[in-house]
């Protein structure tokens, strides 16, 4: 879980580590059919974490605290992108990996990049 008060080098971070973590599953779902017993349970487990720290990500900032103490760029860009990244992964982690999680993982992988585009020209 990230603090609250992220500045733009901050929120590219995260967001880099993010966009990290959704690529390595990706690879991993990749070719689903074929997946062994090892590689289903570690895809689910980076699935249920995945989903937990964007759970965490968005809950911190989706208060009335959290509002308040989010920098203009975190609430302007990283919040967003975290909040449409877990609305948008419908996935259950318990669920066999299959060419549906590769699409969701693509979805939320251009929602991640979007925002670390939008970073690239923020002035603070």
């Amino acid at each position: 879980m990230r603090s609250i008060g992220l500045n733009a080098d901050e929120c590219r971070k995260a967001l880099e580590s993010y966009a990290a973590e959704i690529e390595e599953l990706m690879e991993l779902v990749d070719g689903a059919d074929s997946m062994s017993h090892a590689q289903i349970e570690e895809a689910r487990n980076q699935l249920k974490n995945l989903k937990e720290c964007l759970g965490r990500d968005h809950k911190l900032r989706d208060t009335r605290r959290g509002r308040e103490q989010m920098t203009q760029v975190e609430a302007s860009i990283f919040a967003p992108a975290v909040h449409q990244a877990l609305v948008d992964l419908h996935i259950s982690a318990g669920s066999r990996p299959s060419g549906q999680w590769f699409s969701e993982l693509y979805g939320i992988q251009i929602t991640i990049k979007h925002a670390l585009g939008q970073l690239e020209g923020w002035q603070e």
